[in-house]
């Protein structure tokens, strides 16, 4: 846990040096939708992947960042058969559902603009291809129903909500005035070693979720003016 602090120490000295600069007049809001795939790792079984449905709002508020509200849903499974604890004989099936509060910081723009008009009517000049570095909040909520020669033993007392930390990178590319497809991959710190339903020792439960999302932005529109300035 010590690195995650002094990542997120640092993340949150560059975002304040980026705060201290020039304030930015400009911003706007985003439907985001799309989705990808989860590596899951827990004490059950082998490590899995799964199919990653996601949907959220962005909220841009800065030159250099954004905050990007979202929610994603997968479903888990494992079983014993097969590894060294076959003799325990528990399996499992789980869906999992995250919010997420996700804090964008742009590291990088490119040079090529695209221009138009913001919801306050201001000309503005957005830059075709960004890439960023993430971190935030959320949390997890699990329900696993457990199978095999265990159920009879299982203690269905452990918490159904998990914190969550992402930390992760992505690259976004503005297609035009209103759309915007971006990627990026993140790793999932969780506090809780029990997504599975089955507690055994040192947190051992972790995912990455990597996703491909179409943005529309709203209230901007084409512009002709050719005095903008660079976002």
């Amino acid at each position: 846990m010590k690195r995650i602090w002094v990542f997120l120490s640092v993340f949150l000295i560059i975002c304040g040096m980026a705060e201290a600069a020039p304030k930015w007049r400009y911003y706007w809001i985003e439907a985001v939708l799309g989705g990808g795939g989860a590596w899951y790792s827990t004490d059950i079984g082998r490590a899995g992947l799964t199919p990653v449905p996601a949907a959220g709002i962005r909220y841009k508020f800065h030159h250099s960042f954004s905050v990007k509200l979202q929610g994603t849903a997968m479903f888990w499974n494992g079983t014993d058969a097969g590894t060294i604890e076959s003799s325990r004989g528990y399996s499992y099936s789980s869906w999992l559902v995250e919010p997420l509060a996700q804090l964008d910081f742009i590291i990088y723009r490119s040079k090529k603009d695209i221009r138009g008009y913001n919801v306050r009517g201001l000309d503005m000049d957005m830059r075709k291809l960004e890439v960023y570095l993430f971190s935030g909040f959320g949390g997890v909520y699990t329900a696993p129903q457990p199978s095999g020669d265990y159920p009879a033993t299982f203690q269905d007392d452990f918490k159904r909500w998990a914190r969550v930390i992402p930390l992760g990178a992505g690259v976004r590319y503005n297609l035009n005035y209103h759309w915007t497809v971006l990627a990026e991959a993140g790793y999932r710190f969780v506090r809780s070693d029990s997504l599975e339903g089955l507690k055994i020792g040192p947190g051992n439960d972790r995912f990455i979720i990597g996703l491909v999302q179409i943005c529309y932005r709203f209230g901007t529109s084409p512009s002709s003016s050719l005095n903008t300035r660079s976002i």
